[in-house]
């Protein structure tokens, strides 16, 4: 890479900490104050920096034109599938990645298994979220004001005998999958079917989405199914890469 590139690209990045004049990029660059106006100037002339007024330089129109772009290219169906698929080979089992919409979560991609008794859901279809792991492993990372809002709306079905019916225990629930890093649907929504699943966060260090592996409990026990959690951990965390998330896995606080 050129030094010019270079410099330029440094510029950029410290720009998006927060503005910067001339003399505060000089120094982070280790060159004359002329040498950086002389590619801040660069960068201004192609809208990648925009003067405040103050004597400062902010990020220009150029960077949220192609940030938005990235964004609109980097949806959950177009960086995720590939590891969708390779999760689904590693482990010949049914993979899912869901989105939440507003108070709404569904199913947004599948992957399905290649054994002849499989898992009846499809892509569109809404997620309950009280019985399912990619319910739960949303929900478990939501703020707390956005969490009590959805908690509001449901009514806690009963489907099979470990569903959970009730609302602090669901919370309990919710806790403890946070803790751990993902959820688990032990046939809380249908019986014989187990599920792991994973969230994934978005650039912002916000939940968007998740990803499980399900399975009929008669071919593959919740226990089994676990010892495929460091694949699932990994896809989930090379989607929220994909996605553009760069802190630590699983570290979002609720706020």
């Amino acid at each position: 890479m050129s030094q010019s590139l270079e410099r330029a690209l440094t510029i950029l990045k410290l720009v998006g900490d927060g503005p910067k004049t001339i003399t505060q990029l000089g120094q982070h660059l280790e060159v004359h104050a002329t040498t950086a106006l002389r590619l801040v100037r660069t960068l201004k002339d192609n809208r990648f920096l925009e003067p405040v007024g103050d004597g400062t330089y902010r990020l220009g129109s150029t960077l949220i034109d192609l940030g938005q772009r990235a964004l609109d290219e980097n949806d959950l169906r177009t960086v995720g599938h590939s590891h969708l698929v390779r999760l689904n080979e590693i482990t010949n089992e049914t993979v899912h990645s869901a989105a939440l919409d507003g108070s709404v979560i569904t199913y947004v991609d599948k992957v399905e298994s290649r054994h002849p008794v499989r898992i009846e859901s499809f892509v569109g279809r809404e997620v309950l979220k009280h019985c399912t792991g990619v319910g739960k492993a949303i929900l478990s990372f939501l703020p707390e004001e956005e969490l009590e809002r959805h908690l509001a709306g449901m009514d806690f079905e009963y489907f099979t005998p470990t569903t959970i019916t009730d609302r602090e225990a669901f919370r309990r629930e919710l806790q403890l999958t946070r803790e751990r890093g993902y959820a688990m649907d032990d046939e809380e929504h249908e019986p014989g079917i187990c599920c792991v699943a994973v969230p994934i966060f978005s650039a912002s260090g916000r939940v968007t989405h998740s990803l499980s592996v399900s399975a009929p409990s008669s071919r593959m026990t919740l226990i089994q199914l676990l010892e495929f959690l460091p694949d699932i951990n990994s896809a989930g965390e090379k989607i929220s890469e994909a996605l553009g998330y760069r802190s630590q896995a699983h570290d979002a606080q609720p706020t």
